[in-house]
């Protein structure tokens, strides 16, 4: 439910319940899967209990969401009612025989009410093993968070009361890992490779999420959703 999503010490992306199931298992994902200080993946697969991690399903809205290049879209936590995790005995409508992941959306309501979130980390807030042992074998720095930043927000509320309703979501996540070992060239430009210790090489990834929910109670018995 929203409030255990609230309140689970994990960061808010799907692949993170990987850490409170019993059995779960990334296989060769799992070191992307365990979140640590907001550089976790959105996108990883996993089993349980031999499950294939492939076989893994993210369904939004009832939509099966995985993309070929592997897991799922950079979800947007704000826009999440209802997150449901089924592991075993899974329907005849499941797509796979892996873990499906199934997200019910947030729709708006008869009052105005919303979100907002943020989470910030950099390297200062970050230790690391390096000693004179390490220093002396090459290794002149650590794998760290060079900056990381996960913000958004969502608000819904009435457009007619008790007939239309409207929820906007939007979220911008940025993170950068230095990678241990691994230097810009003071040679550039040339054949040859001089490791500049002062530039730890690293990577970039982020993602944006905009979302617009509009839901319509066309009867008693019938609502119609577009988004």
């Amino acid at each position: 439910s929203r409030e255990i999503l609230d309140a689970i010490p994990t960061s808010r992306r799907p692949a993170q319940f990987i850490t409170l199931i019993v059995g779960a298992d990334g296989g060769a994902n799992a070191s992307t899967l365990h979140d640590v200080g907001g550089v976790g993946s959105d996108r990883a697969f996993f089993g349980v209990h031999g499950q294939r991690a492939d076989d893994m399903t993210y369904n939004f809205g009832g939509m099966d969401s995985r993309v070929f290049s592997g897991g799922g879209f950079q979800y947007n936590a704000h826009t999440f009612e209802e997150v449901v995790v089924e592991t075993a005995a899974g329907s005849a409508e499941a797509t796979t025989g892996g873990v499906q992941i199934n997200i019910i959306p947030k729709d708006g309501g008869n009052i105005f009410s919303g979100t907002v979130s943020a989470e910030v980390t950099g390297p200062k807030l970050q230790s690391d093993n390096i000693n004179d042992f390490l220093r002396t074998h090459g290794v002149a720095s650590a794998g760290a968070v060079k900056s990381y930043y996960d913000v958004g927000g969502g608000v819904g509320g009435p457009i007619r009361q008790n007939k239309l309703w409207f929820f906007f979501a939007a979220r911008y996540e940025t993170r950068s890992l230095y990678q241990a070992g691994n230097y810009y060239n003071k040679r550039q430009g040339t054949v040859f490779y001089e490791p500049d210790l002062s530039r730890p090489a690293y990577n970039h990834d982020f993602s944006k999420d905009a979302s617009l929910r509009l839901t319509w109670q066309a009867s008693a018995k019938h609502k119609i959703v577009a988004s």
